[in-house]
C-alpha cells in the first residue's frame, strides 16, 4: 500500500517490528501497551489512548502531516514523543495539485462523461486550454507552495 517506506532498515538494525492489523479509529490502550514505538498513518491518538498504560511507546511517529488528531498533551503527559513527518505529502500534494489543474484547463471531468455517454459530437464545445504562455503557482497551501520543487 505505502510502497518502500525504509522497514528494511529496522531488519538491519536488528529491531523486531510486525504491522498492527487491528483497525480503529484510534490508537487503544491494549495498542499502546505493547509496543516501545508505533509508526502509524491514520488512528487518532486520543487522551483515551492511554488510559491505564503503565508502559508508553517511547515515540509515535505519524506518517502524514499535522497533529490535528494527536492530543499533544496526553503524550507530553505520558512521557511519549509524538512526531509527524511534513516533508512526506510535499510532492504528492503538489503533484496532485497539478493533476487537478490541468484536468480543469481541458475539461476533463465534462469530456469524461461525454465519451461515457457516447455524445462525441458535443466534444468540441469543450477543447480547453493549455499551460502556453500562464504562469502557474501554488499558493496559500503552506509547506506544500512554499517549498516544493520538482527536482
Amino acid at each position: 500500500m505505502w510502497g518502500d517506506i525504509g522497514l528494511s532498515g529496522l531488519d538491519e538494525a536488528g529491531l523486531a517490528w510486525e504491522y498492527m492489523h487491528d483497525r480503529s479509529a484510534a490508537l487503544t490502550p491494549a495498542q499502546m501497551e505493547q509496543y516501545d514505538a508505533i509508526l502509524y498513518a491514520a488512528p487518532a491518538v486520543t487522551e483515551a489512548s492511554f488510559a491505564g498504560v503503565t508502559n508508553p511507546p517511547l515515540i509515535l511517529a505519524r506518517f502524514g502531516v499535522g497533529f490535528d488528531t494527536v492530543d499533544l498533551h496526553a503524550c507530553t503527559s505520558a512521557g511519549t514523543v509524538a512526531t509527524i513527518t511534513p516533508d512526506g505529502a510535499r510532492g504528492p500534494v503538489a503533484t496532485a495539485t497539478l493533476t487537478m489543474l490541468l484536468s480543469v484547463l481541458h475539461n476533463t471531468v465534462v469530456k469524461d462523461r461525454l465519451v461515457r455517454e457516447q455524445r462525441w459530437d458535443l466534444r468540441e464545445g469543450y477543447m480547453g486550454t493549455g499551460l502556453t504562455g500562464k504562469t502557474i503557482g501554488l499558493l496559500g497551501v503552506g509547506n506544500t507552495g512554499g517549498n516544493w520543487s520538482a527536482s
